[in-house]
């Protein structure tokens, strides 16, 4: 009997497939991690920006300035260990204090104290706004992806249960063929 080749060669056909993946599964993890790491890499850029944005916009208005405009970085969500960028206004109190109010509307104010670099403040202003948007649209693209890659402990658990149960069904397989006088191939029962 002349013995078969191609997809049957091996253990007549029974030739672990998952070796044959693996080159390609190496290639996808590493495209993956590249474009993670690209992703880390933008979020940093995009937040060195934005201070650099609120530095600008820092010196472009007098001190002490009713009105003026700055970037705070502050908890927005209670639990998160995280800060983010806030544009602020600042307002005259009572007391008067000076104190930051989260900024309703972006516009500069049109008097004496900022009309010396009011077209300047509004352009950072406006970069600033763009750059804090891009920055959440970066944000929501990780969060997805983290929260994709939460379902994994589940999928775990469940194939170590298929992984062992799979196992069982094997030594019962082989022991029925063994009790009913069938031969098993040797590298079958040692599990290789």
């Amino acid at each position: 009997m002349q013995k078969k080749g191609g997809m049957w060669a091996g253990y007549r056909g029974l030739a672990k497939g998952c070796e044959h993946n693996q080159k390609a599964r190496d290639k996808d993890r590493e495209q993956l991690q590249n474009k993670l790491d690209q992703l880390f890499l933008l979020l940093h850029e995009t937040e060195a920006a934005i201070d650099a944005a609120g530095a600008v916009l820092s010196i472009s208005q007098p001190a002490r300035m009713f009105g003026k405009h700055s970037l705070r970085w502050w908890k927005v969500k209670h639990r998160s260990p995280y800060r983010d960028p806030v544009i602020v206004k600042w307002v005259m109190q009572r007391n008067g204090e000076m104190t930051p109010k989260p900024a309703r509307a972006l516009k500069v104010r049109k008097d004496r104290s900022s009309t010396t670099n009011a077209a300047e403040t509004q352009e950072c202003l406006d970069i600033l706004a763009a750059l804090i948007k891009r920055r959440k649209e970066i944000k929501k693209r990780i969060f997805s992806m983290r929260k994709s890659l939460r379902g994994l402990e589940r999928v775990s658990y469940r194939l170590n249960n298929e992984m062992e149960r799979i196992e069982i069904l094997r030594s019962q397989v082989i022991n029925n063929l063994i009790e009913n006088g069938y031969e098993v191939e040797p590298h079958l029962i040692e599990g290789d």
